[in-house]
């Protein structure tokens, strides 16, 4: 049961970074690194390349709010297969 919350946790992840990817592109604007709006991408994944590229001041703080919640959350969230289907 635990897997599946966890699957349903993703998923709705996923789906955030989707149809918010437009607006979330303006607000944090993450060029020229990751972008937000791939749907097999999450969040914190995008997070974490942008500050990993550091580019992005909103990035760090959001990913320092993540890693006060568990130590390292946007590095190790980092999916480097995901992101290029991002416009």
């Amino acid at each position: 049961m635990a897997r599946y919350l966890w699957n349903l946790l993703l998923i709705l992840d996923q789906a955030v970074n989707t149809v918010l990817g437009p607006i979330l592109n303006l607000v944090f604007r993450p060029e020229p690194a990751a972008r937000f709006g791939d749907p097999g991408e999450t969040l914190s994944s995008v997070f974490g390349k942008n500050v990993r590229a550091g580019k992005c001041v909103g990035c760090r703080i959001v990913c320092g709010v993540l890693n006060w919640i568990q130590p390292g959350h946007c590095a190790d969230s980092i999916q480097t297969d995901e992101g290029a289907r991002a416009d």
